[in-house]
């Protein structure tokens, strides 16, 4: 007779039993060491590509040197915002913490760079920046996730190792593009530069160009020494100190920044003496030599100091003079041809100055040399017709200029003296033998 414990032994042995025969046995013919192992059957486990060494975790690699070391590429999918991404370091979106992510396929926010490109960001414990961007069309942004250009810097500097320096700096101060030759002249953004050389004998160069106020769009050129060292500071008004040329609209300015013509030099201009140089005149007159005439300037003209009418700047050398209506001057331009008034040419060089005036042997500011005997530098129009040499010259309608005088009825007390040189069409500046009659 089976008891109630008899039977319940029973049981508990067939269950044991049932269990037994439901578990397979799991067989392997022996694994590599260091390996994580890979069921290959169901019932069956060999080696995996995954191993584990030290520490380090390899794939594709039996003895990893780093904490993940991949032989062969690594691919992620797109995310549903429309991008691929690979995140280094520690990058949470929390404060504090700092990382980057590589982003691919980066159309869409909150990355908004170009369609097909290649990003770079980094979370920087407070907001997302994107330093560098790489586009399916060969463009490089750096600050700048949308780049049309080969390379394209946004509020940013270029460094060309103490060779050049460009900087795009927009700030309140300094609102200027730059480049720099030269060393490296570094752009504060608040009227400061950083100068960095490789020595105290250093040059370097610098344009500019203003973005702002009335000369926005002028391009400004800087050249000179470095105060010595290889690391100062230089301000803004110690840069003006090496300005040498501005180009100011159509204008440009050799030594001053407002230029009140085409070209203006704050300076001596010089022609290399043997080069052939020469200067054309809007009339196309063309003068290699400050007179056009036979030889130059000779300097032995007798001249009287005379008080010319009006603002002496307006006179220059070469003017016909005639005698002034106002009883407070002496002389003024001419202005009408064949005026009985003429009185003589403003020397060039006069040997001799005379001067009525005793009580100051020094020429005022009214006063001009007059010349009235000798050969002179004048100014000649061919507006009555070619002149040639021994030509009786008179004064013409234009102002300051004589002419050839060719009405004898009319030169009696007009003739101011004889051409030296030619002249065949419009106008220049030749010798004359002043002659009044």
């Amino acid at each position: 007779m089976y008891t109630l414990t008899s039977k319940l032994a029973v049981c508990f042995v067939l269950m044991a039993v049932s269990a037994a025969a439901q578990q397979q046995a799991v067989m392997t013919n022996g694994g590599t060491t260091n390996t994580v192992p890979l069921f290959t059957g169901s019932s069956a486990i060999g080696n995996s590509v995954i191993t584990q060494s030290n520490g380090n975790v390899g794939i594709g690699m039996s003895t990893p040197n780093v904490t993940l070391h991949v032989n062969g590429f690594i691919q992620t999918s797109a995310m549903n915002t429309g991008f691929v991404a690979m995140t280094l370091g520690n990058k949470l979106a929390t404060s504090g913490n700092k990382g980057w992510d590589i982003r691919a396929n980066a159309d869409v926010s909150p990355w908004n760079g170009t369609p097909d490109s290649l990003g770079f960001e980094f979370w920087n414990g407070t907001t997302d920046v994107f330093p560098l961007t790489l586009t399916s069309s060969n463009y490089v942004g750096i600050n700048n996730t949308n780049p049309t250009q080969r390379l394209s810097i946004t509020n940013g500097s270029l460094n060309f190792d103490n060779f050049g320096f460009a900087s795009s700096y927009r700030g309140p101060t300094n609102n200027f593009t730059n480049l720099f030759l030269g060393g490296s002249l570094f752009d504060n953004g608040n009227g400061s530069y950083a100068v960095q050389t490789d020595g105290g004998s250093n040059y370097f160069a610098a344009i500019r160009m203003d973005n702002y106020g009335a000369n926005a769009g002028a391009i400004n050129f800087y050249t000179g020494a470095t105060t010595g060292g290889t690391s100062y500071a230089l301000t803004n008004a110690q840069l003006a100190n090496y300005l040498r040329m501005s180009i100011i609209g159509n204008s440009v300015g050799i030594g001053t920044t407002t230029p009140g013509a085409m070209l203006e030099v704050n300076g001596n201009i010089k022609l290399t003496s043997g080069s052939g140089a020469s200067i054309t005149f809007a009339d196309g007159t063309v003068q290699s030599t400050a007179s056009s005439g036979v030889g130059g300037t000779c300097g032995g003209d007798y001249a009287e100091s005379v008080d010319v009418s009006g603002n002496r700047i307006s006179y220059e050398p070469g003017d016909v003079l005639v005698i002034s209506g106002d009883a407070a001057s002496d002389v003024t331009k001419s202005t009408e041809a064949y005026s009985t008034l003429v009185a003589g040419i403003y020397s060039t060089k006069p040997a001799v100055v005379g001067r009525r005036q005793i009580s100051d042997p020094r020429p005022n500011k009214t006063e001009i040399p007059m010349a009235m005997v000798g050969i002179v530098p004048t100014k000649v129009s061919a507006e009555n017709g070619p002149i040639d040499r021994g030509d009786l010259l008179v004064t013409s309608s234009t102002r300051g200029y004589a002419m050839k005088g060719t009405d004898r009825d009319r030169m009696l007390g007009a003739v101011i003296g004889k051409a030296l040189g030619n002249l065949d069409f419009g106008k220049a500046v030749i010798e004359v033998l002043v002659t009044l009659q």
